[in-house]
C-alpha cells in the first residue's frame, strides 16, 4: 500500500483504461494524497505493438499474439494472488545507473515494492544483467528528454512477490524460447533471493486472407 512520502498519509488510486486501437494498451495509475492533495504518481503500463507496413502477416499476428500472451499471464498471476508490477517499470526507477534513485517519488515507491534487503539484491541484479558481455539487451538508448535512461528489451517480463517471496517472470507465448542469455541470468537470480519463473501459454490468432473483402460503399 503506497503512502504519501511527505505526510504518510495512505494515497488514493484512480484507475483508467487506455485503449488506442492495437497501438497502445494499458492502464494509467494516479495516486493522490486525501490529505495534503499532492499528486505524485501516474504509473502507465502500456503495449506499443508494431503495424510496419514492412511487417509481414505473419510476424504481426506473432507480435499479438506474445502482447497479448503477457497481459493473460499477468491477469492469471494476479488472480493467483501474486502482487506483480512490470520489470522495465521497477528498473526505470533507479537514477545514475544504480547508484541512487530516479527521484524521491520513486525512492519511496521501491521502498513499499520491496524488502529493503530485496531492493538492493534487484540493483545488484539489474546491474549484473545490464554489463553481461553475452547479450544484446541492457544497451543504452540515446537519451531524450523523454526517454532518459530507456533501454531496448532489458530484463525479464514481471517482478512479483507473494508470502515474502521475490519473483522474476518471464513469459513465453506459443513456440517462443528463452534466449541462452535470458535463461542463464534467470538462474543466476537465485543468488539475489529471486525465484525464476517461466509462463508458458498458447494463442492463436488467425487472420485468412482469402475471406478478406475490400468493399466500395455505395
Amino acid at each position: 500500500m503506497l503512502t504519501c512520502p511527505d505526510c504518510k498519509n495512505k494515497l488514493e488510486v484512480n484507475e483508467e483504461e487506455v485503449s488506442r486501437g492495437v497501438i497502445l494498451r494499458g492502464k494509467v495509475y494516479t495516486y493522490t494524497c486525501p490529505k495534503c492533495g499532492c499528486t505524485f504518481r501516474k504509473f502507465t503500463r502500456s503495449y506499443l505493438m508494431s503495424t510496419s507496413a514492412s511487417t509481414s502477416i505473419k510476424r504481426t499476428l506473432t507480435h499479438f499474439s506474445a502482447y497479448i500472451g503477457e497481459d493473460i499471464a499477468f491477469r492469471v498471476l494476479e488472480w493467483k494472488g501474486f502482487e506483480i508490477s512490470g520489470f522495465l517499470e521497477l528498473e526505470r526507477e533507479l537514477g545514475d545507473y544504480y547508484k541512487t534513485f530516479y527521484n524521491r517519488w520513486s525512492e519511496e515507491y521501491l521502498r513499499q515494492f520491496f524488502t529493503e534487503k530485496q531492493l538492493q539484491n534487484f540493483i545488484k541484479f539489474c546491474k549484473a544483467w545490464t554489463e553481461g558481455p553475452d547479450t544484446l539487451s541492457g544497451k543504452y538508448r540515446k537519451p531524450t528528454k523523454w526517454t532518459p535512461r530507456a533501454r531496448f528489451g532489458f530484463g525479464p517480463d514481471y517482478v512479483g512477490k507473494k508470502d515474502g517471496k521475490f519473483y522474476l517472470i518471464e513469459v513465453k507465448t506459443n513456440k517462443a524460447v528463452l534466449t541462452k542469455y535470458q535463461k542463464k541470468m534467470l538462474l543466476k537470480a537465485k543468488d539475489f533471493g529471486f525465484i525464476p519463473l517461466i509462463i508458458r501459454l498458447k494463442v492463436e490468432l488467425k487472420a485468412p486472407l482469402d475471406e478478406v473483402r475490400i468493399e466500395e460503399i455505395h
